[in-house]
């Protein structure tokens, strides 16, 4: 599917502004007008219904649906008779969004995740009509805010910006369980990571998620795929590979520093977890 047309944030937003858009279409949307464009849109389904197409794809949307179009990717739209779409434009790179703890925000990780990007004619969420309104609120108080000159406006824009997100991942988290179960073992993940050269215990880890041994051992499994200990063993081993390429360390030290008791069992781990010995791997992999 080829775009007829580069819909760009310049048409949109002046240049010096924040980079962030409301754009509305009530009644009859252009039908296959395909097209992509150079800025990330979150699209709102106000009323109505209508074909949403992406590249090969079709989905049949309607009021609640929440659509995310990533810069590049070429889409259109068909049977928009009657729908109402409301169209939250941005500059992923150009927003100063601080980070804090927004990866625990599954919508923002979606939006701002430079890894992988979401390319599909589905949805992303829907809400009901309560929390269409509530959000679609928010939005006309973020577009009041951008047509209007007042001392701060811009610092208001993206602390509503901030709260639209937000508003739409705490949702979404309660759609899918398994965001929430993630955010609940987040604590001991988080340890894991800073804390693997130390000893770390189950008791220590369910501690920290305040849970019982049995409870978090139940919830860090439907999370992660895998029982606490062997998760950390993996965290472990994949800070063993690194040091093996990037540093001359012996495979004793490389052990104590990254959470094993004897370079014995290191080497036993290694194996059986990728089939060759450290030194072998390092061998293979060092760089020179």
């Amino acid at each position: 599917m080829k775009a007829e047309y580069l819909s760009e944030l310049s048409f949109y937003i002046p240049e010096g502004k924040l980079p962030v858009s409301v754009s509305a279409v009530y009644g009859d949307h252009p039908q296959k007008l395909f097209h992509d464009h150079n800025y990330t849109e979150l699209v709102f389904v106000a009323s109505g219904q209508l074909i949403h197409i992406v590249e090969n794809e079709f989905c049949k949307v309607s009021a609640g649906d929440v659509l995310l179009i990533h810069p590049g990717t070429v889409h259109g739209y068909d049977r928009t008779a009657g729908a109402d779409i409301v169209n939250l434009i941005f500059d992923t790179k150009k927003l100063p969004m601080p980070q804090l703890d927004s990866g625990e925000l599954s919508i923002f990780k979606e939006i701002f995740s430079p890894d992988k990007k979401y390319v599909s004619a589905r949805p992303v969420l829907h809400l009901e009509p309560d929390e269409l309104s509530g959000v679609i609120a928010l939005i006309t108080a973020l577009d009041d805010e951008l047509k209007n000159i007042h001392p701060g406006s811009m610092f208001f824009t993206l602390a509503l910006f901030m709260q639209i997100l937000t508003r739409i991942s705490r949702l979404s988290s309660i759609r899918h369980p398994g965001q929430r179960v993630r955010f609940l073992v987040g604590n001991a993940l988080n340890y894991m990571n800073n804390h693997y050269p130390e000893k770390i215990t189950l008791a220590k880890l369910a501690k920290l998620s305040c849970m019982s041994e049995r409870s978090f051992q139940r919830h860090f499994q439907q999370a992660l795929g895998a029982a606490p200990m062997d998760h950390l063993l993996k965290i472990r081993l994949r800070h063993v590979q690194n040091l093996l390429i990037t540093s001359d360390m012996e495979i004793g030290t490389i052990a104590l520093n990254c959470g094993f008791y004897d370079s014995n069992y290191l080497c036993k781990k290694f194996k059986e977890n990728f089939r060759v010995t450290p030194s072998q791997f390092r061998n293979r992999n060092k760089v020179r």
